[in-house]
């Protein structure tokens, strides 16, 4: 079997497996990337200093994006969390040949990236949106789509598989929740406010099933290029220079929560997460500024002081 087709199976594999489509196509790109980089040959060929001498070139890179669909390339080596990433990938793809019994029908497999070493991501940065951001896209947005779309954004930490997701039949105005499929095909409740859940019912108005977001046309559902196409818009219109994509609204959301006083317990089962880990690692994230008005707040000394 040669890599190309052992990355069809794999392929295979990761969807009957429930991966969701943006993983799988992660996966792809990666394991594409290293077929282009070492040539289509035969699973049972690729060695250990075939892969290391793949993971040194990734590392002493020059460009960005090169052979990447999406942009052009671009002067800069890769990040480290861009190479983490890439040698993730290549870890998960050959621990599944290794094991996959129709390639190991075709003679024994040593895993190549066995002893490669995964590196370690750099310390995460916040990536939420800034307040004042939010407020100057919110005054701009031209119509009450895009308004009550900002606002479930900012207001429920969904991702926006969840936000294409939102269907009228799954909405409760009255509890100020909607039911959405997210990741994994997961199923979770989403709660809002009473300010949200006014602009929900003003731009429904009398439908009462089908997508909760059109497009412009009002005949097709929003897509996630639509999403992506408004933010960009209206962060061009505000001249905002901070982060505004769906991710950040979420990103935006944990860090305001637990600003407020909430806990990540609690903030996790908003969020969707099954492990709180996880929330703490990438959501709850703060400078050193942020960090101090949390101690300012929060120390036990600042009680102690004015007994």
């Amino acid at each position: 079997m040669t890599l190309a087709q052992a990355l069809e199976d794999f392929t295979l594999s990761c969807q009957a497996n429930g991966l969701s489509p943006v993983t799988i196509r992660g996966y792809r790109a990666i394991v594409g990337l290293m077929i282009r980089g070492i040539g289509d040959s035969p699973v049972s060929s690729v060695t250990k200093r075939q892969m290391l001498e793949y993971v040194a070139a990734l590392r002493q890179s020059k460009e960005r994006y090169k052979d990447a669909p999406q942009k052009p390339a671009q002067a800069g080596g890769l990040s480290k969390d861009t190479i983490a990433s890439y040698v993730t990938t290549l870890h998960v793809f050959w621990a599944w040949v290794a094991q996959e019994p129709a390639i190991l029908d075709e003679g024994k497999i040593i895993n190549p990236m066995t002893g490669i070493k995964r590196p370690k991501r750099a310390k995460p940065e916040p990536k939420g949106i800034d307040p004042a951001d939010f407020v100057a896209l919110f005054d701009n947005a031209p119509c009450l789509r895009d308004k009550a779309i900002l606002a479930v954004l900012a207001d429920t930490g969904c991702r926006k598989g969840g936000l294409l997701d939102m269907q009228i039949e799954s909405l409760n105005l009255a509890k100020r929740r909607v039911r959405v499929t997210e990741k994994g095909g997961i199923g979770r409740v989403l709660f809002f406010t009473h300010f949200t859940a006014g602009l929900i019912g003003a731009y429904i108005g009398g439908r009462r099933s089908g997508p909760l977001w059109m497009s412009e046309t009002e005949d097709t559902a929003l897509t996630e290029a639509g999403i992506y196409m408004m933010l960009k818009t209206l962060k061009r219109k505000t001249g905002v220079i901070g982060r505004v994509n769906p991710h950040s609204f979420r990103h935006g959301f944990a860090r305001e929560y637990i600003q407020r006083g909430g806990d990540i317990s609690t903030l996790a089962k908003l969020l969707g997460h099954a492990d709180m880990s996880i929330t703490a690692r990438y959501y709850a994230v703060f400078d050193e500024d942020e960090l101090q008005g949390f101690h300012d707040r929060f120390t036990p000394m600042e009680k102690s002081l004015q007994m």
